[in-house]
């Protein structure tokens, strides 16, 4: 009977673990989920068409430095200086949303550093789905 019940435990146990475990990604989403108000946005016509990238300085340890910027508004920025005429489509959603993600990242000290740790003074660059509020890892 004892050894019934050890087997059952040894093949359950894992099952049990394994569901409760998230992905990195999931952490980051509920992180920001707290401090980012992108409910408030769902208002906003074809807000689900854009998912800006914001591109977050950390340490080794997780924790958030100084510099973090939106991938697509300063792409533009940038090209502007070569090109004035230069467009991204919805850009005032794209910088509205920036301002946002810029808010809450500065309302975070730290991250959940993930199973493969982060080099020194690496990029965190994430994608904010407006829409659903999720997060999603590019790099890190």
């Amino acid at each position: 009977m004892l050894i019934l019940l050890f087997g059952v435990t040894i093949i359950v146990a894992p099952g049990i673990a394994g569901a409760q475990q998230k992905t990195f990604g999931e952490e980051l989403t509920e992180i920001f989920q707290e401090v980012w108000p992108y409910k408030a946005f769902l208002a906003i016509p074809k807000i689900n068409e854009i998912a800006p990238r914001l591109i977050i300085p950390i340490d080794s340890f997780g924790k958030v430095q100084e510099g973090a910027r939106c991938a697509e508004v300063d792409d533009l920025d940038l090209l502007r200086e070569l090109n004035p005429k230069a467009i991204l489509p919805r850009e005032h959603l794209y910088r509205l949303s920036c301002k946002s993600l810029l808010t809450a990242i500065s309302k975070i000290e730290d991250l959940p550093v993930p199973r493969t740790g982060f080099k020194d003074d690496s990029n965190l660059v994430l994608k904010f789905y407006f829409g659903t509020g999720k997060v999603q890892v590019l790099t890190y």
